[in-house]
């Protein structure tokens, strides 16, 4: 659907007006002359395996008829479009306003969703077909130039070079000896919807009604790739972690590396490592794929996959059982076990050597199958060569995520000053 969906919004993005229609079940789309039929026809209702019934579901894709009809509605707005300026003055960036535009929009809905190079491909040959077909009809009011030509150009066609090796050289910067896995929030893994696996016969499962959202699985990703991570060689390594599993080790080998963390398939190879485990104490929610929130199963997740003690795996389905004997309770005293135990664990997992960690808004609950769990924030800053980055596991009852600040200095680093040149 998306190979039609995306390209479709970006050419109304453009101030194209194309003739859609939703039905109760499906988008059509009209040729340019709405007389002459329908160009394509994308369905808007799937179906999926409900999680409580195990049944199959319809559901209505109510967001994207959302989000079509928006860039619809905004197509020919002559307020709208006069913000669709190809270049903005340094003011105009500085205010912020290219921002608020249909045009800014979609680009950003596009960076997040294709993921490879052939997607891209598929993308702009879509986007190429569509405006050709609808183009020509509409010009952009505010523009008074063809919309296909302000989109593509002859290959021979030398303008904007000079900004497109502007960007390569500072990207280039930025990866010159990097002392973090993630140079900004940008290059975090980002949950999204992955097929079912199956550790027995080492598969996924085709049936994509069966995907699910990997929103702890991604927090547990990034964690890892912050604890893995050694900046002396910028590299991901787990030997110092000590005997851990065989998924993971082979997860973070160094024939899997480099790694682009942002993209889908690097979060199904994940699941390939926490999915499926053989501790029973694990909670999931579909059989045993998609892991279910909380600071202790968090906990037992990381302790099945580094392979620690039976001791310590003792303590920690401890913290369950106190929570179950005091009737969900989180008392000071427990509380502050959990953290002091997780703060030692993941220390002794991290191959940067200073890490704090700290832990606010703690409180329990009970899930929905009748376990004790803990949800709350951690915040675990790493520092090496005098540059602090954090990150933040954000744990609900319901959700697992993670947010990232700016990196802290304590002096003033080589590649900000390289950046300023290259600004000047």
């Amino acid at each position: 659907m998306r190979c039609k969906f995306w390209p479709c919004c970006s050419v109304f993005s453009e101030g194209v007006d194309i003739p859609i229609e939703f039905t109760q079940s499906a988008l059509k789309v009209y040729e340019a002359d709405k007389e002459k039929g329908i160009y394509f026809e994308v369905p808007t209702v799937i179906e999926r395996i409900c999680a409580k019934t195990g049944e199959v579901e319809k559901l209505k894709q109510e967001k994207v008829i959302t989000i079509i009809s928006f860039f619809q509605k905004n197509a020919t707005k002559h307020e709208v479009l006069s913000m669709m300026k190809d270049k903005c003055t340094k003011e105009e960036i500085m205010s912020g306003k290219f921002l608020d535009s249909p045009k800014f929009l979609i680009q950003s809905y596009i960076f997040g969703f294709i993921d490879t190079a052939q997607h891209a491909i598929e993308f702009i040959q879509t986007v190429h077909t569509m405006t050709e077909k609808y183009a020509p009809k509409t010009e952009t009011p505010s523009k008074g130039d063809c919309v296909y030509d302000r989109l593509f150009k002859p290959t021979s066609t030398e303008a904007n070079i000079d900004c497109m090796a502007l960007m390569k050289k500072a990207q280039e910067i930025l990866n010159t000896k990097p002392v973090f896995p993630f140079a900004d929030s940008t290059q975090l893994p980002r949950y999204t919807s992955v097929p079912r696996y199956s550790r027995k016969t080492n598969t996924f499962s085709t049936n994509h009604s069966k995907d699910y959202s990997n929103c702890v699985e991604c927090m547990i990703l990034s964690l890892f790739c912050c604890l893995a991570y050694d900046p002396s060689d910028f590299t991901y390594k787990t030997d110092h972690m000590g005997n851990v599993s065989e998924s993971l080790e082979e997860f973070f080998s160094p024939e899997n590396q480099p790694f682009d963390t942002t993209k889908a398939n690097f979060q199904k190879n994940w699941c390939k490592v926490v999915a499926c485990l053989d501790e029973p104490r694990i909670t999931y929610l579909r059989g045993r794929n998609e892991l279910d929130s909380g600071i202790i199963n968090m906990l037992m997740v990381i302790a099945e996959i580094v392979n620690i003690s039976k001791e310590e795996k003792k303590k920690i389905l401890g913290f369950e059982q106190r929570l179950k004997e005091k009737q969900g309770e989180l008392d000071d005293i427990l509380s502050k076990d959990i953290q002091e135990y997780t703060t030692i664990l993941l220390k002794r997992l991290s191959k940067i050597e200073i890490v704090k960690i700290e832990f606010s808004v703690l409180k329990s609950y009970k899930c929905s199958n009748g376990r004790y769990d803990v949800y709350g924030e951690i915040a675990i800053s790493f520092e090496q060569d005098g540059i602090r980055n954090e990150i933040v596991l954000e744990i609900s009852k319901t959700h697992g995520g993670i947010k990232m600040g700016l990196p802290a200095m304590d002096h003033k680093e080589d590649r900000i000053e390289e950046l300023s040149e290259i600004a000047d």
